[in-house]
């Protein structure tokens, strides 16, 4: 680990980086790979298992890479022009996706109700530390089985600035979703962290 005067001049250089939209060219670099399927800058964790959430988080590389391969799988062009500001925003977002439910062993298993997403450092709980989103959505799902029963989740969207990446301790970050009546934890490993962008 180097000095603390390197890494935190370190930082504070990602900082002011992060902070900024991507330039012409580095749109271009990432049209060009989503274009080819090759996209980059996303990173998940969670699960698809009943119970629990699927987690995608994304830079504007991410985001408009991604953009780019669906456009490229539609057969329809896309530039540097038609690309939206809030995919190329200087943000990390974060949308956390209900696993659809699951009945077992005569029990229904299902996500809990979202209702916020926050960032912490991996294994602390302190409020000084814990980043809070810039704004969120949560959109409602529904679900139901050949039963006609219905099962209700919730999509929940949060928008964060690019630089709490840099802003956190180096280390692994956890995704917390804080639920209806307790919270779920997924961390997201540092060498995933360092390739959103």
């Amino acid at each position: 680990m180097r000095r603390f005067a390197l890494t935190f001049a370190i930082f504070g250089i990602a900082q002011v980086v992060s902070a900024q939209p991507p330039t012409r060219a580095q749109i271009e670099e990432a049209i060009a790979h989503g274009s080819t399927g090759d996209t980059y800058g996303t990173e998940t964790v969670g699960t698809v298992r009943p119970g629990n959430y699927l987690v995608i988080l994304s830079g504007p590389m991410g985001r408009i890479s991604g953009i780019a391969h669906q456009r490229a799988k539609a057969y329809k062009p896309f530039a540097v022009a038609d690309v939206p500001a809030d995919a190329a925003a200087p943000e990390l977002t974060v949308g956390a996706y209900p696993a659809t439910p699951s009945f077992e062993n005569g029990e229904v298993i299902q996500a809990p109700l979202a209702e916020e997403v926050l960032l912490q450092p991996h294994g602390v709980t302190d409020a000084a530390v814990t980043r809070r989103p810039l704004r969120q959505e949560k959109e409602p799902k529904t679900w139901s089985n050949a039963m006609g029963a219905q099962y209700r989740g919730v999509e929940i969207h949060a928008s964060f600035p690019l630089s709490v990446l840099h802003e956190l301790p180096p280390g692994d970050i956890d995704v917390v979703i804080l639920t209806d009546g307790d919270e779920l934890r997924y961390t997201l490993p540092e060498a995933k962290r360092k390739r959103i962008e």
